[in-house]
């Protein structure tokens, strides 16, 4: 019968996802939900003038089919949720442990290994007379002047800063012409694009940094992308 099926299905299930100890609780569950069914029933029954334990037995003997399945499609619902919250918990772990071993998360290669390469170098001496700090801020408003100028959401200097602590899942770029580094890192909501070219500003979920030749932290500039 389907709710004998159902049953079976629910246990094999409890097996092969938790072992044999919670499958017991398959057979308990459902004999309670015929007990409890068959106390409501008996109660009704009396309320009706009739016996109590005449109810209890019709319940059992007519109705127990209907327990019986819903409480196995229950329990494999359960089942069936549980293992899927605890598969992904382990990926979450996964993800956790390739990032410290310089793994892959989210599709993003771990390219760069973060010790030795220390915090940003703000002092580069830029042709134009700016310092890098005047440069990056430039980003922070717009410049329709630009084909296109990206704009920060908030502190370009910190969010630039907290950018490169993450640096351990950016997409690196090495051949660049000018022999630069370029990080690009994954930031979400780190600003918005612009310029004259952009017709429909859109959200910048990265940004990216681009370090000088032959220097490990030494920035040259940094945007939002």
């Amino acid at each position: 019968m389907t709710a004998i099926k159902l049953a079976i299905g629910a246990i094999a299930l409890a097996v092969a996802t938790k072992g044999w100890a919670l499958a017991i609780l398959v057979p308990v569950g459902i004999a309670l939900g015929l007990a409890v069914g068959g106390f409501v029933a008996g109660l009704r029954a009396r309320d009706n003038g009739d016996s109590f334990w005449d109810g209890f037995a019709y319940f059992i003997r007519f109705d127990w089919a209907m327990t019986v399945a819903i409480s196995s499609v229950l329990f494999a619902v359960t089942m069936g949720i549980g293992a899927g919250v605890s598969g992904m918990g382990s990926i979450g772990v996964s993800k956790a442990a390739a990032a410290k071993k310089g793994g892959v998360i989210a599709g993003l290669p771990n390219a760069v290994k973060s010790k030795g390469l220390g915090k940003l170098d703000w002092s580069k001496k830029r042709f134009d007379g700016m310092t890098t700090e005047q440069h990056v801020r430039l980003h922070e408003v717009a410049n329709n002047a630009k084909s296109k100028h990206s704009v920060f959401s908030g502190d370009a200097v910190k969010i630039t800063n907290r950018a490169w602590k993450n640096r351990g899942n950016a997409i690196v770029t090495t051949n660049t012409g000018n022999g630069n580094t370029v990080y690009t890192i994954p930031f979400k909501k780190a600003g918005m694009t612009g310029g004259k070219s952009v017709i429909v500003p859109s959200p910048c979920n990265s940004v990216t940094i681009v370090i000088q030749k032959g220097t490990s932290n030494l920035l040259v500039t940094a945007f939002p992308s």
